[in-house]
C-alpha cells in the first residue's frame, strides 16, 4: 500500500501515538514515564476469562459477609460466608500457568471472552486468564483478619518481604542504568562487577529461578543489561534499553504487590466493620438478658416477675417476657453470620425460643446442621419460651442464664480478640 493510500490515524485530542509518547525523552525517562502510565492503567484492563475450578464454583453462590442474602450489589473482592459453619471465604487470583491451555476442569464466570465460543480443553494461548481461588477460613472472622493483615504487611504499605524485594530491585535497576548513563562501564571488569552485583541481588531474593513470570523477566532483562551486545561490544545504549525493560517489568510487579496490599487492607477494613457489628449484636443480647433478669452482680432485674423471683406467672406476664426473647432471637442474633460467633448465637436462639426461633423448616434444618453434635438441640422443645408458656418463670430463667453465659463467654474468649499479626 502506497503512502498516499494508507489510512491516516485520526488526531484525537489528548492522545499521543507511540513515537510521540517517547519523543524527546531519554531512555530512562521514557521507561519511567511508561511505568507511570502502567501504574494508572493497572487493573483497568479486564481479563479475557475469569475461571474457577468446577469443584469450587459453588462458593460463588454463598452469601456475602455482612450483607443480606438477596443483596447482589457486592463486589467480588468482598468476603463470603458459609451459613452452615460460619467459615469466612476470602479470595486470591492466580495467573495462567505458562503453556497451559487445558482448563476442562474449570468454569468461566466472567471476562471479555465469556460470550465467545471456545473449547475449555484448548483455551487460546494469547488469551489472558485469571483463576479465582477461594480460601476457606473455618476459624472465622478474626482468623480472616489476621490473614489479611499479614498480606497487607507483606505486600502493602508496611515493610514486609515482598515490598522490600520490590524496593531493593528498583534500587538495583536505577543503579544499573545510572552506571551506563554516567559512563562508569568502560571495561570488561566493570561489566562483570555490575553483573555480579545483579546476580547476587537476585540470588539473595530467590529470583534467579523464580516461577513467577514477571520476576523471571525482571531478572532476565537486568542480567542481559550487564552483558555485551551481539557483536561482543560493551554497548551502553543497548544495556540502558534492557535496564528499561527490566524497569517496566518491575513496575508490573510493583503494581501487583501494591494491588494485593490495597485489596488486603480493604478486605481487612470490611471484616473489621462486620466483626464490630457482630460483637455489638451479641453485647446487645447479653445486656437485654441482664436487664430483664439481673444476672450481673449488683444488677436489679427490671422485669417484675424476675425481680420478685416468682415461681409462677400470669399468661400476660409470660407473654411480655416472650416478646423480649423473640426480639433477641429474631432481630439480634439471627443475623450473625461468621464463626466463631455463629454457633453460640444459634445456640442462644434455640435455648431462648426453641422451635419458635424458625419461621420455616429451612431455617430449622440450617440450625440443626450448625448445632449438630453440640448438645443444644435438646432445647428445641425445652426452651425459655416453652416454660414461660407453662407459667414457670424460674425454669425459664435458668435457660436465659445459660444463653447469657454462653454469649458472654464467646465475647470474652481470647481467640476472638486477636485480630492482627503485626502491631
Amino acid at each position: 500500500m502506497s503512502e498516499r493510500e494508507r489510512k491516516q490515524v485520526p488526531e484525537i485530542p489528548g492522545v499521543q501515538r507511540g513515537a510521540d509518547f517517547f519523543r524527546g525523552l531519554s531512555v530512562e525517562m521514557g521507561g519511567q514515564k511508561s511505568g507511570s502510565k502502567r501504574r494508572v492503567e493497572y487493573g483497568e484492563t479486564p481479563l479475557d476469562l475469569c475461571l474457577i475450578k468446577l469443584s469450587q464454583a459453588g462458593t460463588l453462590s454463598l452469601p456475602f459477609l455482612g450483607r443480606g442474602g438477596g443483596d447482589k450489589s457486592a463486589d467480588l473482592w468482598e468476603p463470603m460466608v458459609d451459613p452452615t459453619d460460619g467459615s469466612v471465604i476470602t479470595w486470591r487470583w492466580e495467573s495462567r500457568k505458562k503453556g497451559n491451555e487445558d482448563y476442562s476442569d474449570y468454569v468461566a464466570f466472567a471476562g471479555r471472552k465469556i460470550g465467545s465460543k471456545f473449547n475449555y480443553n484448548q483455551v487460546p494461548p494469547e488469551w489472558t486468564v485469571g483463576i479465582l481461588v477461594p480460601q476457606r477460613i473455618k476459624e472465622g472472622i478474626e482468623a480472616a483478619m489476621r490473614q489479611q493483615d499479614e498480606i497487607a504487611h507483606d505486600y502493602g504499605k508496611d515493610i514486609g518481604p515482598e515490598k522490600a524485594r520490590v524496593d531493593e530491585t528498583f534500587d538495583l535497576l536505577y543503579e544499573t542504568s545510572a552506571a551506563f548513563v554516567m559512563g562508569e562501564v568502560r571495561t570488561q571488569d566493570n561489566l562483570k562487577s555490575l553483573a555480579k552485583s545483579a546476580e547476587d541481588h537476585f540470588t539473595i531474593h530467590g529470583l534467579l529461578d523464580s516461577s513467577d513470570p514477571i520476576w523471571a523477566r525482571v531478572a532476565a532483562y537486568t542480567l542481559k543489561a550487564t552483558e555485551k551486545d551481539r557483536i561482543n561490544r560493551i554497548n551502553p545504549l543497548i544495556s540502558r534499553v534492557r535496564a528499561r525493560a527490566a524497569f517496566l517489568a518491575g513496575t508490573e510487579r510493583e503494581m501487583i504487590a501494591r494491588s494485593a496490599g490495597t485489596k488486603a487492607e480493604k478486605v481487612y477494613r470490611h471484616l473489621e466493620v462486620v466483626r464490630a457489628a457482630t460483637r455489638l449484636k451479641m453485647r446487645m443480647a447479653i445486656d437485654t438478658l441482664d436487664d430483664l433478669c439481673g444476672f450481673s452482680r449488683g444488677k436489679l432485674a427490671q422485669d417484675q416477675v424476675m425481680f420478685e423471683g416468682s415461681e409462677t406467672s400470669t399468661t400476660r406476664q409470660g407473654w411480655v417476657l416472650e416478646q423480649y426473647l423473640k426480639v433477641i432471637s429474631n432481630d439480634v442474633l439471627r443475623s450473625i453470620q461468621p464463626a466463631p460467633y455463629l454457633v453460640p448465637a444459634t445456640a442462644g436462639r434455640v435455648i431462648l425460643t426453641g422451635e419458635t426461633a424458625f419461621k420455616n423448616n429451612e431455617g430449622k434444618e440450617a440450625a440443626l446442621k450448625i448445632l449438630e453434635g453440640r448438645g443444644y438441640l435438646k432445647f428445641l422443645d425445652n426452651s425459655a419460651v416453652r416454660w414461660l408458656r407453662e407459667n414457670r418463670p424460674l425454669v425459664a430463667r435458668t435457660r436465659m442464664l445459660l444463653a447469657f453465659r454462653l454469649l458472654k463467654q464467646c465475647l470474652m474468649d481470647p481467640r476472638t480478640t486477636d485480630v492482627k499479626v503485626f502491631d
